[in-house]
């Protein structure tokens, strides 16, 4: 078997623009229904780890965090539950499988997959899966106090909701579309990021240039996913700072087998050459697609 190689597409900020989106087959064909993601909660005691975890155990939910770290931090303090900012973000459905609570450290282990949209019959689904832990501090907390509250503080009532919350910029892009068809934008527009503020132009101002790839890293093809011959792409959005810089990665197509993790990894190192408006340096989404192949 040959070795893994990766291949880098680009796109602009809404996926719309007439672009035939290519996904790798093997993830489309991962894709699996939600059952009306998020079930009522089972009315039990939730003052334990099992209590929770028969709460928690086999459902899907939606991380309020959005984080698609491997692990999720968070502390309990004063009375509250906070998250350390994640390094990269995905609107991803998280399936628990076990709850264990050691000292003052409380675990919730499982695996999560991002939430996407066939535009074909606009039903969601998933991709595959990776393996994801939720690590809290309670910080001398007591325990029957808190685990009631973390059902609600850590997950979204349900789907439409975790969707409604996504920043406005990224809304044409997640949930992300696997259907082969070129999607129509509304907005006939587009946007950058300038002083704090993202402003509207329209979609062919001659005006603005979209940024340049100037610097690369090729990610590393895991020797899990080389086992299970693994093939496709995971896709990624980023803000391109007006200093040429990724900046605030959005899981939107994950791999699982490690491969999340190596794109990201190595799209964080990427440098650009940055927008320009009106000849000024701008920020913008941009969308990269990350091919896996073996040869």
């Amino acid at each position: 078997m040959g070795a893994g190689w990766a291949a880098v597409g680009l796109r602009g900020s809404d996926e719309s623009r007439g672009t035939i989106l290519r996904m790798g087959q093997a993830c489309v064909r991962l894709l699996v229904g939600i059952v009306g993601v998020l079930v009522a909660w089972p009315a039990c005691a939730q003052t334990d780890a099992r209590g929770l975890e028969d709460v928690l155990k086999g459902t899907q939910l939606v991380l309020r965090s959005y984080s698609a770290d491997k692990v999720a931090n968070y502390n309990w303090v004063d009375g509250k539950l906070v998250d350390t900012p994640a390094e990269v973000h995905t609107l991803g459905i998280f399936i628990a499988s076990n709850v264990k609570v050691k000292g003052q450290k409380l675990s919730i282990s499982g695996s999560r997959a991002a939430l996407v949209r066939d535009t074909k019959n606009n039903k969601l689904g998933l991709t595959r899966k990776s393996a994801m832990e939720i690590e809290i501090d309670l910080n001398g907390a007591d325990t029957a106090g808190v685990l009631p509250q973390l059902r609600d503080l850590l997950f979204f009532p349900d789907v439409a909701s975790a969707i409604a919350g996504v920043p406005p910029q990224l809304t044409r892009s997640v949930p992300a579309s696997v259907s082969r068809q070129v999607s129509v934008d509304p907005c006939n527009c587009q946007q950058f990021l300038r002083d704090g503020e993202w402003v509207k132009i329209a979609e062919h101002d001659s005006k603005m240039r979209l940024p340049t790839l100037i610097y690369s890293e090729n990610p590393k093809y895991t020797d899990e996913a080389m086992a299970a011959k693994v093939i496709g792409a995971v896709r990624l959005m980023m803000l391109v700072d007006a200093k040429g810089k990724a900046t605030d990665l959005w899981l939107t197509v994950s791999q699982g087998y490690g491969l999340d993790e190596a794109a990201e990894a190595a799209v964080k190192q990427y440098r650009f050459s940055p927008a320009l408006y009106d000849n000024q340096p701008v920020g913008v989404e941009l969308g990269i697609d990350v091919n896996f192949n073996i040869f």
